[in-house]
């Protein structure tokens, strides 16, 4: 049907659909607190109770002194008889006796070699005088003009104390500059260095080895380089 004015009405137009409301989003769970872990608890150390000391009464006291007393008196009887002889380990060694004093013969030449050591500062004073006379408690000793200064108060007074050590009692010594004609210790030492030293040399070139390395090969033997054997 035409609408008023000669306009024709259109279809009335359908209603738009309401849009559905959105639904509210859900809330967070709220964290539920965490109980704290309960902390173990520290247990004090047991304290060490000192032992109680036990004091004995006076009665015990004197009872264990008297058992004390009675352990110390007895005696244990000897698992031999008198008439057996002690075992050898069981024995005492014996009493050794005191070294008898020192008993000089006159040979001062072995007396400086036994002091040896001993002399210390005195030994070229020993080793360079000769014996004139001597008994137990004095010596008389010379030295050549060449020791002079071995002859001074200092020299003698250690060789003093050297000689009383080995006599075991003190010995009065006097030293003078003069000339003997007696071999002294060094001069003996001397000499029975150049003897041996003779009888080495002799001994290499009479070696049969050393005459064949000569006489096949040529060889020289170098004399002044043999020296003795020093025991």
């Amino acid at each position: 049907a035409a609408g008023l004015g000669g306009q024709p009405q259109g279809k009335p137009r359908a209603a738009e659909p309401t849009p559905a409301a959105e639904p509210e989003p859900e809330p967070a769970p709220r964290p539920q607190p965490v109980a704290a872990e309960p902390k173990p608890e520290i247990q004090p150390e047991p304290r060490l109770q000192p032992a109680p000391v036990q004091v004995a009464s006076a009665p015990e006291a004197a009872v264990l002194e008297a058992e004390d007393e009675r352990d110390e008196e007895e005696i244990v009887d000897a698992p031999w008889s008198d008439d057996d002889a002690m075992p050898a380990y069981m024995q005492q060694p014996p009493l050794e006796d005191e070294p008898s004093s020192f008993v000089f013969d006159g040979d001062w030449q072995r007396l400086v070699a036994d002091l040896g050591a001993k002399l210390g500062a005195a030994r070229m004073l020993a080793h360079n005088a000769v014996l004139k006379r001597w008994d137990q408690q004095r010596l008389e000793l010379a030295v050549p003009e060449s020791f002079r200064h071995m002859s001074g108060r200092d020299y003698q007074e250690k060789l003093k104390a050297a000689l009383a050590e080995r006599f075991g009692h003190a010995v009065d010594l006097a030293v003078t500059v003069e000339e003997l004609g007696m071999e002294t210790p060094a001069m003996t030492d001397a000499r029975l260095r150049q003897e041996q030293l003779a009888v080495a040399r002799e001994c290499m070139q009479n070696d049969p080895v050393v005459q064949q390395m000569v006489r096949e090969f040529g060889a020289t033997l170098l004399i002044e380089t043999i020296q003795p054997v020093q025991e």
